[in-house]
This record gives structure tokens, C-alpha cells and sequence, in this order.
């Protein structure tokens, strides 16, 4: 069992960033008023588009129009299906709202779980999007585990750890 709260030391300026990330996901979410990821991108103006991507999950990408607006996209995999959807619209949504100045992002088909700063702070705003902090209040003080409670909210157990909620890190698996 690992602490799901620690990081690696990082320098003060560092920590700030991160903080303000997070801060920054916390008032996205508050202001869209939804945990649902395709009534999310509605309301940020974002072209959602179904392709055959072969083993890509999906990716966010922007591109300037002619008046120099910039155009944001999603592309998802055509063969994704229920939660698995959700979890990459999610993922991608996240990039699109933290990340637009930072190029393409593409999520592989061999993990749900991506790594580097970026695709961190993208499962960051998935998994604080998707789970209700409410709800998942109601698992703790049920008893529920870690297995229990990725089971309930149909995510992999290791987003889990992207999760910021006092006592979550107290579940056992």
C-alpha cells in the first residue's frame, strides 16, 4: 500500500504551479456544473470527432483558423464504448481546457493510464470530473475499498491515486 498523496520533492515554484493547476480544475468543474464529459465540451465550443484511430484512444489537438481563433478538437475513437468513452472524452477535455498552448495530446491503446506532467493533470481532471465528491463521501463512509469504489464509479483503480479527497488514501485494497 502506497501513500497516494506523496510526490516527489519538487521545488517551491514548482509546487505553486501545481497548486494552481489544481485550484484551476476545482473552479473548471464548479463551472460547468456537470460531471458528464459530452455536455462538458457543448459548453466550451469544442468539435468532438468519431474516427478510426486504430489503437489511439484519442487525442485534443487545436488548429488557427483563418481569422486567428483557435479551433479546439477532440478526436475519439469510434470503437470506444460506455465508461471506457467517458473516461477518455474526459481525459481529452482535460487537455483542452489546461492545455491548448501545448500541442497534440494522444492517449495510446495499451493503458487508460498515461504518464508525464501533462497526462497527469489530464487523468487529474478526468477523475475529479467524473467522481462525485459526494458520492464518493457516501463509499467512504460505507466501508467501501479502493477496488469497491473504482468499481462503483466504473474507472481503473489506478486513477484512483489522481483523486484528491480527504481519507481516500486511508482505503485498503
Amino acid at each position: 500500500h502506497r501513500d497516494l498523496h506523496s510526490f516527489p520533492t519538487r521545488r517551491s515554484s514548482d509546487l505553486e504551479k501545481y497548486l494552481s493547476k489544481n485550484t484551476k480544475i476545482e473552479e473548471i468543474i464548479k463551472e460547468l456544473n456537470t460531471n458528464n464529459p459530452f455536455e462538458a465540451v457543448l459548453k466550451y465550443d469544442i468539435i468532438v470527432q468519431y474516427e478510426n484511430l486504430g489503437s489511439i484512444k484519442g487525442y485534443f489537438n487545436v488548429v488557427t483558423g483563418d481569422n486567428g481563433e483557435k479551433i479546439k478538437f477532440i478526436h475519439l475513437n469510434e470503437n470506444l464504448e460506455g465508461r471506457e468513452k467517458e473516461i477518455i472524452m474526459a481525459h481529452e477535455l482535460g487537455h483542452a481546457l489546461l492545455h491548448e498552448n501545448e500541442g497534440n495530446s494522444i492517449l495510446l491503446d495499451h493503458s487508460l493510464i498515461s504518464f508525464g506532467k501533462l497526462e497527469n493533470e489530464a487523468n487529474k481532471f478526468a477523475i475529479e470530473l467524473l467522481i462525485n465528491n459526494e458520492e464518493l463521501k457516501n463509499c467512504l463512509e460505507c466501508g467501501y475499498n479502493k477496488d469497491q469504489i473504482a468499481s462503483y464509479f466504473g474507472v481503473p483503480i489506478d486513477m484512483l491515486e489522481y483523486k484528491s479527497f480527504p481519507d481516500i488514501e486511508k482505503c485498503y485494497y
